[in-house]
């Protein structure tokens, strides 16, 4: 039996899409059976994954509304151990609304990563921003998550809220204060390094200054 790794994140533009092809690339040269599922409408895998030109466009959304079978929407890539099934058709549709509503209201997805974890080793699954009904559907299959961070501090304020969906209802409260104590461990780390850095231009600025006064010539 598989493992399912889902890649998620409150924000978007983190690097959920090149977290999820660099690890599946990575599973799969080391001779693991990889699939990297795309369930974002963004449709951003199809770019980076190594598909030939002129592949199909059809993935995870024409299985979803019963278009295409299986075995069409898992395409080979230029890795033998890695294959992928991108979102498929919905990428280039203006409403992402009917595609949502399936996901929702339907077990399709996690009957499908259920499937592809007793045939792969790794299923590795890029997700769309925040909380939503597809995320959901997502961890309710996974085994392993990633959350994509930027090392910033405004970026650490929305983490304990995908903490708490990752983790669901049912987490202990020593677990999530864990989880948290550690977060805001690294939140001190970057904002010590903020404030070394800041140091050091308020050096380089004052020292500046000080030889401009004198009248000497800085290049």
């Amino acid at each position: 039996m598989g493992h399912v790794l889902a890649v998620v994140s409150q924000k978007g533009g983190v690097g959920k899409t090149t977290t999820s092809v660099n690890l599946a690339a990575a599973f799969a040269r080391r001779g693991l059976k990889t699939l990297v599922v795309d369930v974002d409408p963004q449709g951003a895998v199809r770019y980076g994954v190594g598909l030939k030109r002129g592949h199909p466009p059809h993935g995870f959304s024409d299985y979803l509304n019963g278009a295409r079978g299986l075995r069409e929407v898992i395409l080979p890539t230029a890795l033998p151990w890695l294959r992928v099934m991108l979102a498929g058709t919905v990428s280039d549709a203006a409403d992402h609304g009917t595609y949502h509503a399936l996901v929702a209201e339907t077990d399709l997805l996690k009957e499908l990563l259920t499937a592809a974890r007793e045939r792969c080793d790794v299923v590795i699954v890029d997700t769309p921003p925040g909380l939503g009904p597809i995320v959901h559907k997502v961890l309710e299959a996974s085994q392993h998550v990633i959350v994509p961070l930027q090392c910033e501090p405004l970026a650490l304020q929305t983490t304990p809220q995908i903490l708490r969906g990752i983790q669901g209802p049912d987490a202990s409260l020593a677990d999530y204060c864990y989880a948290v104590t550690k977060l805001l461990d690294f939140s001190k780390i970057v904002r010590r390094q903020q404030n070394r850095h800041r140091r050091i231009l308020l050096r380089e600025r004052a020292d500046h200054l000080a030889h401009a006064r004198s009248g000497e010539w800085i290049e």
